[in-house]
């Protein structure tokens, strides 16, 4: 049975997630770039606010808000799906490049802090 998520409320959250396998794919500079592109695209055209992010050789934490009617799920498919997306018709990988989901973190003292930045 496919384990599901319960849809996430708005608001701010704190996301990790994870290469396919921990690869150490943000390492090579072209792929790295092919993700800053897919994340800003999807910021200029609204899908969420960027507050934050660290790009690790083998993950990615992003600290952002979706957008109004906009889901924090279909936020991580629009940047995971579309730098698969990217990333396959660019290099002609037709892997996996992310592990299954993501883990999320929402707390209102975090929500607070960031209307802070």
């Amino acid at each position: 049975m496919k384990p599901t998520r319960t849809m996430a409320p708005p608001g701010t959250y704190f996301v990790t997630f994870s290469t396919w396998e921990r690869t150490r794919l943000f390492v090579v500079e072209v792929y790295a770039k092919v993700f800053l592109q897919t994340l800003y695209g999807h910021r200029r055209q609204g899908s969420f606010q960027l507050h934050a992010f660290v790009l690790m050789p083998e993950h990615i934490h992003l600290l952002l808000a979706p957008a109004n009617e906009v889901t924090l799920e279909r936020v991580m498919q629009l940047i995971k799906g579309g730098y698969s997306h990217k990333f396959g018709s660019e290099f002609g990988r037709k892997k996996e490049v992310w592990q299954r989901g993501f883990t999320e973190f929402r707390n209102d003292v975090l929500c607070a802090s960031v209307s802070l930045w």
